[in-house]
């Protein structure tokens, strides 16, 4: 309730604030225009506003359809002066954003000034052109312009609906087939990998759920989802059940229902679908999996996905275990489908198999991705009753939340104001959970005696005493230092001298940089003294190099690098993450995984109720899931796994295998069996030929095929084909432990 409270608050102060000023506002002459590719508002006011916050941009259509504009503001360059020069040297500036025009009505976006003022003189703007990216002709325009003050509500006005009308014929076309093919009584049921995007109300792909099969080892979760669909009139309350026949306990298996967020705006980036790399459809897309919600109604051809999750005890006895998940509704009979889980014979590990240097603390709102609302963003950043701050009195379930993906609360970017979470690391440690941690985030020092000197005096006390605390409570081990994040050539020298005092200071604590250097510490390089980590596009000659040199590589993706590339987009297949930390990381072989971001929460609200939510999935501008792979919502608010990142633990276990196949392949190499005898102890292979073609198989799958993986840019996103590497190498495992 005291969110709830606060918001209302906030948005009662906003409403009381001064009236907007209007720079533009068409006449119905305007309104009316004919079709056109270009439609510019020029003739500003000679002076603006002081401090504006946000330029509110109202468009008008008379078409239907989804097609995207882009708005630009031109102007003189940033500081630009007649006769001189703005920034990046030009006299000219100008700032652009991709929407979308309203289906017959009009729509709104709001672009914030501090970004517009990044390249352009604000006082200085010339004009604001609206341009169809297509170039073909529309009946639109630009209805007003008008400049918000920090904490102004915008103005009201009637949006035109949102009905993504690209995505209604594909999908009314896949439903009725799905129906042909799945229905049972008053329901239509089918099933999907966890490694798929189902949108509920767009093009999408099933398989019939006469039986769903789950395999996985001891310790490892693994998911799959039923699809759900009223094949007569709407659905009431469906909900799905689960019932074991014995030796496996249903409470190991959990049914919940899968969030669905509205992107309304282009992306300004490309995603793989299927076999293609295309512009990013807006509308309807799975994203949080709302554990706090366990039923839903379904409506009209809606195709609904419950996420069922396996989870399967450390000490659970090998075999296959049989039983049923059961949808029901309160105004459909119920429908019973057979589960069959595979336990394998072996556990994975607790920890991640591969260093993780991954920022999940300190959730924070970022003003361009809320549409420029500064007020709003600095209200969620700092009061103690926003839904960022919840987890500061529920760190323990964060916390724990964050090791069952095998995560620890760490960020790169931990400073001198934010200190490491050491009671969480504490706890970690004594559960046997414990990643990786940053001590503080390291800057290069000026040259020469006074920059050094300056570096000792401000910088060093810090890094020293959180070292010193680290020790004291045993986790020394456990701690890295990164910095100078991105930085270019020009000041490697500067890097250079500080990563050599960090040495002699820390000896023991690795340091890690993604600075821009292409050699990776090779050659002629200065940065010779720490470890790398180059985006996964720069995988390539150096890195082997400068591993034999000593030097570990690791790699990172943000908003970049892009498709064909692989990432962690909202819109592109969540089985990209899963091949990046299994599949893709065993071929290429990083030695750690670096990601700048996993709470940025942008939301005005967290997810109260679904699976149709208002979060808004932007993380940073209209870039969408690259630095949120967690959401928050539920009564409690706490924090709700994304599809993806379900599939960022399930490429881990997937390297889990990997290296309990290493290890069994380093057991038959270092054994002294003979043909015909066994060795107490050992593997117990009796036979030598026998023992080459399992190594010759086992190789094989280690090196990964080309058809699961040939590069981080060339991949399969088949489910099956990454399956069945996967099931091959657990047969190879239960092979070697059963001879």
């Amino acid at each position: 309730m005291r969110i709830i409270c606060g918001l209302i608050l906030a948005s009662a102060v906003a409403a009381t604030a001064s009236a907007a000023t209007t720079l533009y506002e068409a006449t119905p002459e305007e309104l009316s225009a004919p079709a056109r590719s270009e439609a510019v508002v020029t003739n500003f006011p000679t002076t603006w506003p002081q401090k504006p916050d946000r330029l509110w941009v109202e468009l008008w259509c008379a078409d239907s359809g989804e097609d995207p504009v882009k708005i630009i503001v031109r102007g003189k360059g940033r500081n630009g002066k007649k006769g001189g020069k703005g920034r990046n040297g030009k006299k000219d500036g100008a700032f652009s954003r991709l929407v979308d025009l309203p289906e017959k009505g009009r729509c709104a976006v709001s672009l914030a000034t501090r970004w517009i003022k990044g390249g352009v003189d604000f006082n200085a703007v010339t004009n604001v052109t609206v341009r169809t990216v297509d170039g073909e002709p529309r009946r639109f325009g630009v209805a007003r312009l008008l400049l918000l003050d920090v904490g102004e509500a915008p103005p009201a006005f009637d949006e035109a609906p949102r009905p993504h009308v690209r995505d209604a014929a594909a999908h009314h076309e896949c439903y009725l087939k799905f129906r042909e093919s799945c229905r049972s009584g008053g329901f239509v049921v089918g099933q999907a990998t966890s490694m798929e995007n189902i949108r509920p109300r767009a093009a999408f792909t099933w398989r019939d759920a006469e039986e769903v099969c789950v395999r996985l080892a001891r310790g490892e979760r693994e998911s799959v989802q039923l699809l759900v669909a009223p094949a007569e009139h709407d659905l009431k309350d469906v909900r799905v059940a689960v019932e074991m026949d014995g030796g496996f306990a249903a409470t190991n298996v959990a049914a919940c229902v899968v969030g669905y967020v509205e992107t309304r705006d282009p992306a300004p980036y490309k995603v793989r679908i299927g076999s293609k790399i295309v512009e990013t459809p807006r509308g309807w897309w799975p994203d949080p999996i709302l554990d706090f919600q366990k039923s839903c109604d379904i409506a009209g051809e809606d195709v609904q996905s419950f996420w069922v999750r396996v989870t399967c005890p450390t000490n659970q006895a090998a075999g296959t275990y049989v039983g049923r998940l059961v949808v029901s509704a309160s105004n459909a009979e119920p429908v019973a489908v057979r589960l069959k889980v595979r336990v394998n014979d072996f556990s994975v590990g607790n920890v991640s198999p591969l260093p993780l240097a991954v920022s999940c603390i300190y959730p924070k709102a970022n003003v361009n991705s809320m549409g420029g609302d500064s007020a709003l963003a600095k209200w969620l950043n700092t009061n103690p009753d926003s839904y960022l701050k919840a987890w500061k009195t529920r760190e323990e379930k964060y916390c724990d939340f964050l090791a069952d993906y095998y995560l620890t609360p760490d960020s790169p970017y931990v400073n001198p104001t934010h200190e490491p979470r050491w009671d969480m690391l504490v706890r970690l440690k004594k559960q046997g959970r414990l990643g990786l941690f940053n001590l503080c985030y390291w800057w290069y020092m000026g040259l020469g005696e006074k920059g050094e000197a300056f570096w000792r005096k401000r910088d060093l006390p810090v890094l020293r005493e959180r070292y010193e605390k680290a020790k004291a409570l045993g986790i020394e081990k456990h701690a890295y230092l990164y910095g100078c994040d991105e930085q270019r050539p020009n000041v490697f020298t500067n890097m250079a001298v500080t990563i050599a005092a960090l040495r002699r200071e820390f000896p023991d604590v690795p340091l890690l940089t993604t600075a821009n250097d292409v050699h990776l510490g090779t050659g002629s390089s200065p940065l010779k003294d720490v470890n790398h980590c180059p985006l996964t596009c720069w995988m390539g000659r150096p890195v082997r190099k400068a591993q034999a040199e000593g030097r570990q590589v690791w790699w990172y993706i943000c908003c970049d690098p892009p498709a064909p590339e692989v990432n962690a987009m909202m819109e592109g297949p969540p089985v990209e993450l899963r091949l990046l930390m299994g599949a893709m990381t065993q071929r290429v072989k990083p030695d750690g995984f670096l990601y700048w971001e996993t709470m940025a929460w942008n939301s005005k609200n967290p997810i109260t109720k679904g699976p149709f939510t208002d979060w808004n999935p932007n993380s940073f501008g209209n870039f969408r899931g690259d630095g949120q792979w967690i959401c928050c919502g539920g009564p409690d608010l706490l924090p709700l796994a994304t599809l993806r990142l379900e599939n960022f633990r399930d490429g881990l276990e997937d390297l889990w295998y990997c290296r309990i196949l290493e290890e069994k392949i380093r057991e038959v190499q270092s054994s002294e069996l003979r043909v015909g005898e066994k060795k107490t102890g050992g593997t117990g292979l009796a036979d030598s030929e026998r023992r080459r073609s399992w190594l010759d198989r086992a190789l094989k799958a280690l090196a990964v095929p080309k058809e699961v993986v040939k590069s981080p840019r060339s991949f399969s996103t088949k489910p099956d084909v990454i399956y069945r590497w996967r099931d091959g190498i657990a047969e190879l495992i239960e092979e070697i432990c059963h001879e």
